[in-house]
């Protein structure tokens, strides 16, 4: 199993706490018994590898040698410094700090400027669903609409027609072009 490079190295990435040489061998016993092994059914060994290999126990680790734990906190070398001394050397920052120049923040731009540098975008139109009013006139404009064209068509088509015909006409096509019987 070891002859497949990549298949070997994957399985000890994802069962790297396992003693992968003890499972090949139960695997290998586990074949010999079933009589199995003459077959060379190398990806349904390796299948069955891998579900020995999840079954198998963690190897725990044994630390021959103890490790050093270096103490995170260090005497300082120097004593704290006191009186006189002390008092140099907090004047001394103090006086640093003051000299140093006084830092502001950085003005928010105005729109005017982000505008002219190119960084605005409009903000994006709300969606709001239309009022029954609102789809009631937009029906009737689309009813209208159908109507004339029909209205046309059947002037050009037939010339002498009544309009007792031209409601027969319309009323066949009523169904396609007003759906929801609007009324106008």
């Amino acid at each position: 199993m070891k002859s497949n490079q990549l298949w070997f190295m994957r399985t000890q990435e994802m069962f790297g706490k396992k003693n992968l040489n003890q499972i090949a061998s139960e695997v290998h016993l586990y074949l010999i018994a079933k009589d199995q092994f003459k077959a060379e059914d190398w990806p349904g060994w390796r299948v069955l590898f891998q579900s020995f290999a999840r079954k198998a126990p963690d190897v725990t680790t044994v630390h021959l040698q103890q490790e050093e734990i270096s103490p995170s906190y260090k005497e300082p070398d120097k004593p704290p410094l006191t009186g006189e001394a002390r008092a140099r050397r907090l004047k001394e920052y103090l006086d640093a700090i003051q000299s140093a120049p006084m830092l502001k923040p950085v003005a928010k731009p105005s729109s005017r400027e982000i505008i002219e540098n190119g960084q605005w975008r409009p903000k994006p139109p709300t969606i709001r669903e239309p009022t029954e009013e609102e789809k009631l006139e937009v029906a009737q404009a689309y009813a209208r609409k159908m109507r004339t064209a029909r209205t046309k068509l059947f002037r050009e088509k037939y010339p002498d027609g009544t309009v007792k015909q031209l409601r027969e006409y319309l009323k066949k096509w009523s169904h396609f072009d007003n759906p929801n019987n609007v009324t106008f």
